[in-house]
């Protein structure tokens, strides 16, 4: 292997190839996030586990594993001496080669997945139950066997009306090893890892619980809507099966939140709702509504009771974190060390 690799690193050297590959891997993640080609990329690791990128990155290992072979085993030099004089380029060339390593055991078995909980709602990390649009498996991905509960979101709306840059929720983790629970407080800012898995806050908003009335007073749905309301005045729409009705809502936690006072009906305080109904293109219902309010809507009847909040999950399982994460602080140190050298020479000259 090693003479394989000097044969073909006999034209260029390992430092020249190198960088050629690490000039095509930076160009290929450029294109890539431009958007000239498709959609962007969700996440850098999604990008490098594509196969042109990989190719760069293998590239670049072998130039690590050349450039390391010269400097420990090329004839009539002693290996102790070149890593007395090298010693900052063994770990940058030992770095590359982790990290490149990290970054292929990452493209086999990551795993990423979304799971939005209301307050008080429980659910599991099984496929079924899981966000399919935030959904990312490898090859030997492994789904982690949890069951999480929502106990409390914290609030994410500041007094003057402003969203929070920090979402902050409290969940209740169950597992193998932890039969009876384990209450995990979460934000959006430092990820925590709990076995083997990497859990944080991606986002957060209201979810009003609902109620559908036919003619004859029976419910027809009754359930919570998971809305992005928030900050007040942002609008989000839901629909129910079966009708061709599309219901329009926008929260405001006091009354005089809203921006125009004068629709706001008289008496009208505390948490209120705007509602709007089309049925397919014609807007048929545009009020403002309380908590527990009738509004009728043809021949059916809506109410809004209990505000809760929701978050949004974010797992990630990546056993070539393990390997990637000490890769790149070695690339650094060496990387670092060597620059240092170079501008403590010039100095001197």
């Amino acid at each position: 292997m090693v003479r394989r690799l000097r044969r073909i690193f006999g034209i260029f050297s390992a430092v020249e190839v190198q960088a050629l590959a690490a000039w095509y891997l930076a160009a290929y993640v450029m294109l890539q996030y431009s958007g000239l080609f498709g959609p962007l990329p969700e996440g850098l690791m999604r990008t490098l586990h594509q196969w042109p990128a990989l190719a760069g990155i293998a590239v670049l290992m072998a130039g690590s594993i050349a450039a390391l072979s010269s400097m420990l085993f090329a004839p009539g030099k002693r290996a102790d001496s070149g890593m007395r004089r090298s010693f900052s380029r063994l770990i940058l060339y030992f770095g590359l080669l982790i990290a490149g390593a990290g970054i292929f055991v990452s493209s086999l078995m990551r795993f990423e997945a979304g799971l939005t909980l209301i307050e008080g709602y429980e659910s599991s990390t099984l496929k079924e139950q899981l966000d399919a649009s935030k959904l990312y498996m490898r090859k030997f991905s492994k789904f982690p066997a949890e069951t999480l509960s929502m106990a409390e979101v914290s609030p994410f709306i500041a007094g003057d009306g402003k969203p929070l840059k920090r979402l902050r929720a409290k969940v209740l983790f169950r597992d193998i090893k932890n039969p009876g629970g384990r209450e995990l407080r979460l934000d959006s800012f430092i990820p925590k890892a709990i076995s083997g898995s990497f859990y944080w806050v991606g986002d957060a908003g209201y979810a009003p619980h609902y109620r559908v009335f036919d003619a004859n007073g029976n419910i027809v749905d009754d359930a919570q809507a998971i809305l992005n309301i928030s900050p007040p005045d942002r609008e989000d729409s839901f629909r129910l099966f079966l009708i061709p009705h599309t219901f329009y809502l926008r929260y405001y936690p006091d009354a005089a939140m809203v921006p125009d006072k004068t629709k706001v009906p008289e008496g009208k305080k505390g948490p209120l709702y705007r509602v709007r109904v089309a049925r397919n293109l014609d807007l048929i219902v545009n009020t403002y509504a309380a908590q527990d309010d009738m509004i009728q809507v043809d021949a059916l009847q809506l109410s809004f009771g209990e505000m809760k909040r929701w978050a949004e999950i974010l797992i990630v399982r990546d056993p070539g974190f393990y390997l990637l994460l000490p890769g790149l602080f070695m690339m650094a140190i060496g990387g670092l060390v060597l620059l240092f050298r170079r501008i403590t020479k010039e100095s001197i000259r």
